[in-house]
Parts: C-alpha cells; structure tokens; sequence
C-alpha cells in the first residue's frame, strides 16, 4: 500500500532527523509515495527554508532517487491570505510561491480553521481563469467526518465546487474516526467523476494518526482543529488501534492513499505503521 509522510519539523535537525529514521527502513520506503509540508505559520520563510534544507539532504536526495517521492506543500488561507486582501492580491501571492525544486508534487490549498471570505474556493476559482498553464498541481481538501448534518451538505456542495474548477488533481482528507461517515463521504466524491465536463478523475488521501497514549490525551485535551475522532477511538488506545486498522480497510478499497499525520521521531513508529500497513498493527 503506496504511503505518505507529513514533515512535522519545526527545525533543519528535526527534519534531517526524520529523513535519517527512513533511510533505516528502505523495505517500509519502498511504498512512500511522498512528503507533505505543511503551512502553520504566516509568510513563506519557513516553506522556503524547508525546500533548502531537504535540497541540501543527501538522505532526502537518495529516498527520491529510489522511491521517486515527491513532496507536495500546503498553502493556508489562513496565514497568506488575510481580510484585508482583495482577490486579486491573494491570486498575486499565491503565484509567488516557488513551486520548483523540491515542491514537485504540486500545492494543496486550504482555507484553515474558519470560513473566510479569502478560501481555498475562491483562490482555486481564480486560479481556474489562468488556465493550466504554467501552474503546478492543485489539490483541495475535504472533510467528510462532520456530524452536524447541514455542515457536512454545506463540505460536500464546497467539494463539488472546488472539483468544477478543472484545476484540482487531488483530494486530501481530513481525519477522523467515523467509517460511516468516510465510506459516505468516498462514494460522493467517485460519484462527482464525471458529473460535469471540468471534473475529471481525481486522486485522494486520507489523513491518518499512528494511535498512541500521548496522542489521544493530547487529542482529548487539545483537539487538532477540524479533525473528528470519537469518543471510542479517544478513550482506548486497543480500539483507536482497531478503528485505525479499520479505516486503512476503508482507504485501501477505494484506492485512497493514507497520509501519516503523526510526527515521526523513533524508528519504531516506522515498524509499526509497516504493520498496520501491512494489515496487522498492534492488536
């Protein structure tokens, strides 16, 4: 099962250090599809530093050469894109981004943790009017783990609009707990392939926590903003690793390719996601 990696480095050490950790399991590398970096801080110094310090990793350049990983970066309306800012100043700062390099597996946009006037949906309609030329790839994300009713109609008409854009490649999950709710929310987006002329088949991911002690108490009491998970997967570790095994069952039905979210810092975190990847994982 093909795999990805979020880059939770806040330095050039920590990343090194994680890049380092790979290299000790090449037959776990042989799947990794790729790195994400996201956008938690305002201004792109900190995108820029990353694309320098993996070009500057001879690890990074030999898990590339090997696996043909890709990495694809996250731009937050949230950080780059305040109120104040008119359309047109939010398209010129995007376009700024330097997307060469290291960044070959395109831009995932994302509005952040409130609705916005500057989205992810307006920013991608006006990428629409550029046409494709000369822009990387885009992606878009998609929560289908909402329980209020009306929130989860409101994610999935904002999807099929982002979708009717054309310019989107891939989808990328949020995460959450519910099977339910994600099976629901995988059969709409196959059921958009093909419903209008600009929305094509597109690739999806989905956002996934290697469970641990530390990480549900954390999660419990400080929850990421927009991810869901239950009160079963939080109050268990032995059922969060379930429902872990359980939504990689999920994932791997639909084709969908699991983005590991949780920050990597120990070679034996790598041995158990090859686990669960391979379909045990700690019972």
């Amino acid at each position: 099962m093909k795999w990805r990696l979020e880059l939770c480095h806040k330095d050039s050490s920590s990343l090194h250090c994680v890049l380092g950790l790979l290299r000790e399991r090449p037959e776990l590398c042989r799947s990794l599809e790729g790195f994400n970096v996201p956008n938690k801080s305002k201004g792109r110094k900190f995108l820029h530093d990353t694309s320098r310090w993996l070009a500057s990793s001879d690890d990074f350049h030999r898990l590339r050469k090997e696996t043909g990983a890709n990495v694809v970066v996250h731009y937050s309306m949230k950080y780059q894109a305040p109120e104040r800012n008119t359309r047109e100043l939010c398209l010129s700062d995007f376009l700024k981004l330097d997307t060469r390099g290291c960044y070959n597996g395109g831009v995932l946009v994302v509005t952040g943790s409130k609705p916005k006037r500057n989205d992810s949906l307006s920013l991608l309609r006006s990428l629409q009017g550029r046409g494709p030329k000369g822009l990387p790839l885009l992606h878009c994300a998609f929560n289908p783990y909402l329980v209020d009713e009306k929130q989860r109609e409101q994610e999935y008409n904002r999807l099929r609009s982002k979708l009717e854009t054309g310019v989107c490649s891939g989808v990328w999950l949020q995460i959450g707990s519910d099977l339910k709710l994600l099976e629901k929310g995988l059969a709409f987006i196959r059921s958009l392939e093909g419903e209008a002329k600009t929305v094509e088949e597109v690739k999806v991911y989905g956002g996934l926590f290697l469970p641990s002690k530390q990480l549900l108490a954390q999660q419990r009491f400080r929850p990421w903003a927009g991810v869901k998970l239950g009160q079963e997967y939080l109050t268990s570790l032995e059922k969060a690793r379930a429902i872990t095994r359980n939504i990689l069952k999920v994932f791997e039905a639909y084709d969908v390719v699991p983005l590991i979210e949780s920050s990597v810092r120990k070679v034996e975190q790598l041995d158990e996601l090859a686990a669960y990847l391979e379909g045990d994982g700690q019972e």
